[in-house]
């Protein structure tokens, strides 16, 4: 199933039992995945999977999501402060007809600074209501020297 699917069972009764209408929706999640790029190792903080960057390189992001006419991505970055995940920005970007969008995410310019993002079709706000809201996995990634 690939949108959202409303289904309506009539029943017209009979000698036992009144008439009846029930209607049903099924909500169909968005496939979404998302990928960065241009990190030059991968490793643990805590028990979370990271991907470096030198402080000068920028991250990129690659997000690939069933496509639909006049569809976007919201974007979530988050940074890691004080033991407290805050979110920075977030923003919709328009995805090509492969369903594809290439963000970059830039560069602090500085090391010590640990962030995550992560992609998300938002029902309507991402210009259709043909699925329902989708949330995708956090993508870590650390800024060094």
């Amino acid at each position: 199933m690939s949108r959202d699917t409303a289904v309506t069972v009539v029943f017209e009764g009979d000698a036992r039992y009144a008439g009846r209408t029930v209607k049903s929706t099924a909500y169909a999640h968005v496939k979404t995945a998302s990928s960065l790029s241009k990190y030059y190792r991968t490793g643990t903080i805590g028990s979370t999977r990271y991907r470096y960057y030198h402080k000068n390189t920028d991250a990129v992001l690659t997000t690939t999501m069933t496509y639909y006419k006049g569809r976007k991505e919201r974007l979530d970055l988050q940074v890691y402060s004080g033991g407290k995940w805050y979110t920075t920005d977030s923003e919709y970007f328009s995805l090509g007809t492969n369903g594809k969008s290439i963000v970059n995410l830039g560069h602090p310019g500085s090391s010590g600074i640990r962030a995550r993002v992560r992609t998300s079709y938002v029902d309507p706000s991402s210009g259709d209501n043909v699925n329902t809201t989708t949330y995708g996995t956090w993508n870590y990634f650390y800024f060094s020297s």
